[in-house]
């Protein structure tokens, strides 16, 4: 349906990432908490699911946000449409 919008960006912590990029339905910036490169890596290769890995940690909205490209704020609106 849609496709995330996002970057894997260095953090000043030189062990951790955190993707930054636009939410696809409201089309405002968003970042998500910071995570370990390896675990989005496990994620995003397909091979393990999103609870599954170290990104255990981030917030649902954060999760969402990896897997659909879709913001809080982009939810509700989804949710109250």
């Amino acid at each position: 349906m849609f496709e995330p919008n996002y970057k894997i960006v260095s953090t000043a912590n030189t062990n951790l990432v955190k993707a930054v990029g636009v939410c696809v339905i409201t089309n405002t910036s968003y970042e998500t908490s910071e995570f370990t490169l390896s675990a989005f890596n496990a994620w995003s290769n397909g091979s393990i699911s999103i609870q599954n890995t170290n990104l255990v940690h981030l917030s649902a909205d954060d999760r969402e946000f990896l897997i659909s490209g879709v913001s809080p704020i982009g939810f509700n609106s989804l949710n109250n449409n």
